[in-house]
């Protein structure tokens, strides 16, 4: 077996050079093809994430205001619903702000809540409790 391989003539191992670059090449065109389409497609999400984080911003901008502006007008409908009621534009006002401050304390409660939320306080229990086990 040896003997053969080394009697082959130049032309067979040219032969079989061209042969073996014929089956790599549509190897190496497929994988040029597949790294193309990779990269259009990284693109095209690029681009759809830019749009979207430009929508999310304008969003985060637009909410809090419309939030806002429907609680003033809420409060301003309070204000002359309690004017009706009682006929007097200083206990209105005072009902107005108080129905305000209300609604601030309970939200500043919510936040300090989701704060301790955060602080993932059922895990930090569970891991302390395990390390105790542990020594």
């Amino acid at each position: 077996m040896n003997a053969t391989a080394e009697c082959a003539t130049p032309a067979a191992v040219a032969a079989v050079a061209a042969s073996s670059e014929d089956l790599f090449k549509p190897l190496v065109t497929s994988a040029a093809d597949v790294v193309s389409a990779w990269a259009s497609l990284l693109n095209l999400e690029l681009a759809l994430a830019q749009r979207s984080l430009r929508w999310l911003l304008i969003g985060a901008l637009v909410v809090p205001l419309a939030a806002l502006s429907a609680f003033l007008s809420l409060s301003a409908l309070l204000v002359a619903g309690a004017h009706m009621y009682t006929d007097s534009w200083p206990l209105a006002l005072l009902l107005g702000a108080g129905v305000q401050m209300l609604a601030f304390a309970i939200l500043l409660d919510q936040l300090q809540r989701w704060a301790h939320d955060l602080t993932l306080p059922q895990s930090r229990a569970a891991l302390v409790h395990a390390m105790k086990c542990m020594s």
